[in-house]
């Protein structure tokens, strides 16, 4: 089995095959960002807390850009965070994935 990938701000791929060795080709062309990390990080926590607590999405998601709003004076962060509900999508699965229905 063959899997490729490449980075979407530059050139850059790695194919694995499978038997466990990685191809690279290029580097990446840019500097890592503080602020794609930071933004890596917060969706992280959000996965992780919808998946630790039973309190709404809605809240989570909400809590977090309260936050995030409060917390940073820079507004790159908010300008470079995925939309409210494109958060709250993702963490939906998250919990799907980890709870079962609730029963009709």
């Amino acid at each position: 089995m063959v899997l490729s990938t490449g980075c979407v701000k530059c050139q850059a791929t790695a194919t694995s095959y499978s038997y466990l060795s990685v191809t690279v080709c290029d580097e990446h062309t840019y500097l890592p960002d503080e602020t794609d990390k930071e933004i890596l990080e917060i969706r992280q926590n959000l996965k992780r807390k919808t998946i630790d607590e039973s309190i709404l999405i809605d809240c989570i998601v909400e809590e977090a850009f309260h936050a995030i709003n409060n917390q940073f004076q820079s507004n790159d962060l908010l300008v470079n965070m995925p939309s409210i509900h494109t958060i709250k999508n993702t963490v939906q699965k998250q919990r799907r994935k980890t709870r079962p229905p609730l029963p009709r």
